[in-house]
C-alpha cells in the first residue's frame, strides 16, 4: 500500500514554492505563532496564501522538529496525506504507520519505526506535561500547599 510523493500534486505546491524561495529558512527554530513572522520571508507570487502557507508551514515545521534529519520529500509526503504533528503518529500503532505511510520512507521499514518511536517519545512527553499541569490545578493540591504571610 506504500505510495510515493505526488511532486505534481497542487495540494502542497505553495508551500513548496515558499521554501524554494526561502532555502535558508531554519524553520525548527521559528517561532511560527509571532504576529510578524510572515514579514521575515519572501512571498513573490504567494501573497494571497499567505495563511495557507502559513499552516502548511506549522505542519511541516512539526514533522521537521521529530526528526531534524529528515528530508524535505519525506515530510513533504506526510503532509501531503494528511499527516502534521506526532500527535497524529502516535496514535496508530507502529504496523499500521508503517503500512500506510512506508512510503514516506522509500519503503524503508527501519527509518519508518525510528519516525514513529521519535514521535512517541514527543506524544508522551506532551501527556506528562499536560497532566502536570492538568494534576497542579486540581483543588485538593491548593489546599495542601503551605501557606505563607504575615
Amino acid at each position: 500500500m506504500s505510495k510515493t510523493l505526488d511532486s505534481s500534486g497542487k495540494k502542497l505546491a505553495f508551500l513548496q514554492k515558499f521554501l524554494d524561495q526561502n532555502p535558508d529558512l531554519g524553520i525548527e527554530n521559528l517561532d511560527l505563532q509571532a504576529a510578524d513572522i510572515s514579514e521575515q520571508f519572501q512571498w513573490k507570487g504567494l501573497s494571497r496564501q499567505r495563511k495557507e502557507v502559513l499552516e502548511q508551514l506549522r505542519g511541516y515545521q512539526r514533522l521537521l522538529k521529530i526528526n531534524p534529519a529528515q528530508e524535505q520529500q519525506t515530510l513533504m509526503y506526510l503532509l501531503q496525506e494528511g499527516i502534521h504533528s506526532a500527535l497524529q503518529i502516535a496514535a496508530l500503532p507502529l504496523p499500521r504507520f508503517i503500512e500506510m505511510y512506508g512510503g514516506a520512507f522509500g519503503g524503508d521499514a527501519e527509518a519508518a519505526t525510528v519516525y514513529y518511536q521519535r514521535a512517541a517519545a514527543i506524544r508522551s512527553r506532551i501527556l506528562l506535561e499536560y497532566m502536570a499541569i492538568k494534576q497542579g490545578h486540581e483543588p485538593h493540591v491548593r489546599s495542601s500547599r503551605v501557606k505563607t504571610g504575615a
